[in-house]
C-alpha cells in the first residue's frame, strides 16, 4: 500500500513590523550641523539622509550601484564623466512628492555651483573646501546640461574618483534648483531643506537631535520604521547607557 501524502499546512503570510516605529539612534555630536548638503565631508551626509546622490555604494562590499543616475561612465581621457538620469524622480516633503519637482541635470549643475562657493552662480559662504571641490569639478564653464536627463562633466584634470564623490559616501547630494528659488535662497532653503532621499526632514536643534520621517512611497526604498531620531551625544559612556 502506497504511504499517503503529506498534507501541507495552509500557509500564512508574515509582514515584518518593527518594534517601535521610531529608530533611534545616538551618535556623537559632530562640529557642523548643516540640513543643507554642503560638500564639505561625509558627516552631514549620516545626520540628513534626505538627500539622494548620483550614485549608490553598498556599505557591506562598498560597491557601487545606480541610484539618481540610472547609468553613467567615465571617457577614456579621465576627465570627462557622463550622467544619465532616471526620468520622474521626486523632492519630497512631509513625506510625499513636493509639488512637480523632480530630480534634472540642472539640479546637478547647480549643486556643483554651490560646491565652488563665491565663483558660481549661486554664491554661498557655508560651503567647506571649495577650492577642493572646484579643483576637482571646475567651475560653470566645465558644466553641460545636454538635456534634461544628461550632464556631462568636462573636469578640469583626470580623476578617478569622481564617482566615490558623487556617491552616498559623501555630502555631493543633489538639491532642487526650482525650491532654492521659491523658497528665496540659502535661508529659506536651510529653514525648509527637500531632498530626493527616502528620508524627509520634520526637525532638528543644533546638539541635540536630528527628526525625520520616511517617505511613503520612494521610488528606489521605503525605510521599514516610520521615524528616524538622531540624538546628538557626546560622552561615549552615556551614549553606551543608552544603547
Amino acid at each position: 500500500t502506497a504511504a499517503p501524502k503529506p498534507t501541507a499546512a495552509p500557509t500564512t503570510e508574515v509582514h515584518m513590523v518593527p518594534v517601535s516605529p521610531r529608530l533611534m539612534v545616538a551618535v556623537s555630536s559632530p562640529r557642523e550641523q548643516f540640513t543643507m548638503a554642503y560638500m564639505h565631508g561625509q558627516t552631514s551626509q549620516k545626520l540628513m539622509p534626505i538627500y539622494e546622490h548620483l550614485i549608490g555604494r553598498n556599505v557591506m562590499t562598498n560597491l557601487e550601484f545606480p541610484q539618481i543616475a540610472e547609468s553613467y561612465g567615465m571617457e577614456a581621457d579621465g576627465k570627462t564623466w557622463w550622467f544619465k538620469l532616471r526620468k520622474g524622480v521626486p523632492y519630497y516633503k512631509d513625506q510625499v512628492p513636493h509639488k512637480d519637482y523632480t530630480v534634472t541635470a540642472n539640479d546637478i549643475k547647480f549643486t556643483f555651483d554651490l560646491s565652488i562657493g563665491d565663483r558660481g552662480n549661486y554664491p554661498t559662504k557655508s560651503t567647506r573646501s571649495a577650492a577642493t571641490w572646484n579643483k576637482w569639478f571646475g567651475g560653470p564653464e566645465n558644466w553641460e546640461v545636454v538635456d534634461e536627463h544628461h550632464f556631462i562633466l568636462h573636469g578640469p584634470r583626470v580623476n578617478l574618483d569622481i564617482g566615490w564623490f558623487l556617491s552616498d559616501e559623501w555630502q555631493v547630494a543633489m538639491q532642487s534648483e526650482k525650491h532654492w528659488n521659491a523658497v528665496g535662497g540659502e535661508e529659506g532653503y536651510v529653514a525648509d531643506p527637500i531632498g530626493a532621499g527616502p528620508w524627509t526632514f520634520i526637525d532638528r536643534k543644533v546638539g541635540e537631535f536630528f527628526h525625520h520621517e520616511r517617505v511613503l512611497d520612494h521610488y528606489r526604498v521605503t525605510p521599514g520604521f516610520h521615524e528616524l531620531y538622531i540624538q546628538l551625544v557626546k560622552e561615549r559612556a552615556t551614549r553606551l547607557a543608552m544603547l
